[in-house]
C-alpha cells in the first residue's frame, strides 16, 4: 500500500510540467473581426485632465480561440494600421483576463479582454 501510494505521488510529480507548459504555450486563434472604434471625446469641464492624444485610434479585435470569442482593444498611433485582418490566424494564450498575442518577430503583446462568448452564440459577423 505504501510503494502504490508513492508510485501515485511520483507519477503525479512527473504529470504537472506537461500540464503547466500546456497553459503557457500559445494556441491558434482565428480573427473574427475587427471593429474600429469612434475617437474618445476630449474629457469637458476639468481643465487639469491632460488633452486626449487626436492620433490614436482603438479598435475592438475579436479572436476565436477553441469555441471562445474574445473581444480585446488594440490602439494605434500617428496612422498605424491593425497587423490583422479577419479571417488571418494569431498565435494567441488566455492568462486570466488578459489575451497574449505573439508577433511575427516573437514579440509577446497582452491585452485586456473585453468580453468572451462561446463562438456559435455570436451573431455572424
Amino acid at each position: 500500500m505504501k510503494n502504490a501510494c508513492l508510485c501515485l505521488v511520483l507519477v503525479c510529480l512527473a504529470a504537472m510540467p506537461s500540464v503547466a507548459r500546456s497553459q503557457n504555450e500559445y494556441q491558434q486563434g482565428k480573427v473574427v473581426s475587427v471593429q474600429k472604434l469612434p475617437p474618445k471625446a476630449p474629457y469637458e469641464g476639468d481643465a487639469t485632465q491632460a488633452p486626449l492624444k487626436a492620433s490614436v485610434t482603438r479598435y475592438n479585435v475579436s479572436t476565436q480561440v477553441g469555441d471562445t470569442v474574445y473581444v480585446y482593444q488594440y490602439k494605434t498611433e500617428s496612422g498605424e494600421v491593425v497587423p490583422w485582418k479577419p479571417g488571418e490566424t494569431q498565435d494567441v494564450r488566455v492568462k486570466g483576463n488578459e489575451i497574449h498575442v505573439e508577433s511575427a518577430n516573437g514579440e509577446d503583446s497582452h491585452y485586456s479582454i473585453i468580453s468572451k462568448t462561446k463562438a456559435n452564440a455570436q451573431a455572424p459577423q
